[in-house]
């Protein structure tokens, strides 16, 4: 009868400790590909980011693409690189960075409250810089300004 119960117990705790495993392995591949996809970090660090040297891309966009945001490019058959599944309240402005022959897609965040956004700009090859304005970090496409 000990036995059973020292069995019983041992499969108890593999059923409750597999799960928190699982979610445990979910929060750390949520944050590395959170860290991953902020590129605040490079812009206050550094003062400018170019998301070429970290991966590879046609076209980059300031700015959810299409009408309906990023699921526009969904709609078209593009699949999304390192999806996340939890939403970061700290990323405000995106990046999308598009790949037609490849058909594929994937979203850079910045943070807002340390970098604000460089409005809407849709470029083949974007690098952001950051500038002070009023005392605040802004980041600017130096691609659309003709630099």
């Amino acid at each position: 009868m000990l036995r059973l119960a020292k069995w019983f117990a041992a499969i108890v705790v593999l059923v409750l400790l597999v799960p928190l495993v699982g979610l445990g392995l979910q929060i750390v591949r949520d944050d590395r590909a959170f860290s991953r996809a902020d590129l605040t970090g490079e812009l206050v660090r550094l003062g400018r980011y170019d998301p070429a040297q970290h991966f590879s891309y046609e076209r980059a966009c300031t700015h959810s693409v299409g009408e309906h945001g990023d699921g526009d490019l969904e709609r078209r058959g593009y699949a999304r690189l390192d999806p996340t599944t939890a939403h970061d309240p700290d990323m405000y402005w995106p990046l999308v960075l598009i790949n037609d022959p490849d058909r594929t897609y994937r979203i850079l965040y910045g943070r807002e409250a340390e970098v604000t956004a460089p409005g809407w700009v849709c470029n083949p090859r974007i690098a952001l810089q950051v500038e002070t304005v009023e005392g605040r970090a802004r980041a600017y496409v130096a691609e659309a300004r003709g630099h």
